[in-house]
C-alpha cells in the first residue's frame, strides 16, 4: 500500500493533485520491483476526495494514452460518481440485493 500526500486545494489548482497521483503511479509502474511491488498488478483506492483522485488519475492516464493495464481494480469508498448508464452492480445495490 502506498499513500500519496497530494497537494490540497485551495493552494493547489486543478489538475495539480491528479498530476501528482499520476506521477506516483508511473514511478511505481517503472520502479515497483525495487520496492518489492509487483508493478503489473496494482490497484487504486481512496476515500471521499481520494476516491475521486483515484478515478481521475486512472481516467487521466487512459485519456492521455498512458499504460493502464497494470491497474487491476479500484476501491472508491464514499465516492458519489455518476455513471452514464447503470452498470449491473449499481442496479443490484440500488435494489437491495447485495
Amino acid at each position: 500500500m502506498i499513500g500519496i500526500d497530494y497537494t490540497l486545494s485551495p493552494e493547489a489548482k486543478y489538475p495539480q493533485a491528479i498530476e501528482e497521483c499520476v506521477a506516483v503511479s508511473q514511478f511505481f509502474l517503472q520502479h515497483g520491483p525495487d520496492y518489492g511491488i509487483d508493478s503489473q498488478n496494482m490497484g487504486y483506492a481512496g476515500d471521499s476526495a481520494g476516491a475521486y483522485l483515484s478515478l481521475a488519475s486512472y481516467l487521466w492516464q487512459r485519456d492521455t494514452k498512458m499504460d493502464t493495464g497494470y491497474i487491476k481494480g479500484m476501491l472508491l469508498y464514499t465516492a458519489c460518481i455518476a455513471l452514464k448508464t447503470p452498470a449491473p452492480g449499481v442496479y443490484i445495490v440500488a435494489n437491495g440485493m447485495v
